[in-house]
């Protein structure tokens, strides 16, 4: 995956050409090797300052869970180079993105869990517990092992949050015993 990052950025040190190094990207055969070169680059891009070209490149993105994976990355670095309107932004185009998403499988619901994390730091609690609440709702209605490992990490935002009551009562409806002891031993601060 970072040979094709890695020529792309020879792409863009020998032309200067975001447009070329965008045609090169997207012609990579393999859907993982080009969402991922495709991530990689809006997050250079946005690095460097050049925010109209790391939106060219979120564009080129396919995968909705990638783009919105990578829009909530992009407001993160972009807040902590104290870009933070432009971090604004990038996570409102996240959370409009996010919206449409089905509430049906686990790559939606670990977004939803790290967007709401995200959210939360920019200071925006009412959506960040609306996106929480949504990935509390695939954890549950999941009753394997994978159910209870995401109200895990959800109990976990929740204590983070200073909400040890909610994170409790959380872990509470864990269906997996062992799972649900770890919970309540981390829990007991």
């Amino acid at each position: 995956m970072f040979k094709y990052f890695f020529n792309a950025l020879e792409i863009y040190e020998n032309t200067g050409s975001a447009d070329q190094v965008l045609d090169h990207a997207s012609k990579i055969e393999d859907q993982s090797d080009r969402e991922s070169t495709l991530s990689k680059l809006t997050k250079y891009f946005a690095r460097t300052g050049n925010l109209e070209a790391s939106r060219r490149f979120l564009s080129a993105i396919r995968a909705d869970l990638n783009r919105v994976r990578c829009l909530y990355e992009v407001a993160q670095l972009l807040k902590k180079k104290n870009q933070i309107e432009h971090g604004r932004a990038f996570l409102q185009q996240a959370f409009q993105e996010a919206s449409n998403l089905e509430d049906k499988n686990w790559g939606t619901a670990e977004i939803l869990l790290s967007l709401s994390s995200v959210s939360h730091d920019f200071g925006d609690e009412g959506e960040a517990t609306k996106l929480l609440n949504r990935a509390i709702a695939i954890g549950l209605a999941d009753s394997g092992p994978g159910g209870s490992k995401l109200l895990f990490g959800c109990a976990m935002q929740l204590k983070k949050w200073n909400r040890p009551e909610d994170a409790r009562a959380l872990a509470e409806k864990t269906k997996d015993g062992w799972i649900l002891k770890g919970m309540l031993g981390l829990l007991k601060d």
